[in-house]
């Protein structure tokens, strides 16, 4: 198993710090600077221009999100003590919808390790922001989102409950009726 030795080595750890440190950014980062001859699509592309650190995560989630349908990677991420509200950040603050898409199978991934996990995941109100996150139109980012709330509400009824009473059955009529271009 190839993943064994990223494992052994506290790779997950380490990617997982990676993560920590841009959640940090996410909520402490301020706005490009604009100048008052700049005009409006260099102020757009200012504001919407990925950064490196976007970049540096998102290659960061997608190999975890490549690791976390091993047990064992699920299982050691579980184990990390800010892991939930790392994750959350991450999945509220991020405007990158790759980003949110990449961190919603992994939430996934790892709230399907067991029911302390999900409690930890509902407890920072995962399931809030995943509701939100349907109002989306970029296709991955709502497959993986559905995927994820199914996995957050399997034999859970208290999850249940909150996407019922939260609409979800009204958001996943409405991505029923959308055309998916195939």
């Amino acid at each position: 198993k190839a993943y064994k030795p990223i494992l052994k080595a506290g790779g997950i750890e380490k990617l997982f710090a990676i993560l920590r440190n841009y959640s940090v950014n996410l909520t402490t980062k301020k706005p490009p600077p604009i100048h008052e001859d700049d005009d409006e699509n260099e102020i757009m592309l200012l504001q919407n221009k990925p950064s490196i650190i976007d970049q540096i995560s998102l290659n960061t989630i997608s190999v975890l999100c490549n690791l976390s349908d091993q047990h064992d990677i699920k299982v050691s991420l579980s184990t990390i003590s800010d892991m939930t509200s790392v994750m959350v950040k991450i999945l509220e603050f991020s405007t990158n919808e790759d980003i949110q898409s990449r961190m919603a199978i992994l939430i996934g991934d790892v709230a399907s390790v067991d029911e302390t996990v999900k409690i930890q995941f509902a407890k920072q109100g995962t399931l809030f922001k995943l509701l939100n996150l349907l109002n989306s139109d970029y296709e991955d980012l709502l497959v993986n989102t559905v995927n994820t709330i199914e996995i957050m509400c399997r034999n859970n009824a208290e999850n249940q409950n909150f996407c019922c009473e939260n609409n979800v059955f009204e958001c996943f009529i409405s991505l029923l009726k959308l055309n998916s271009g195939n």
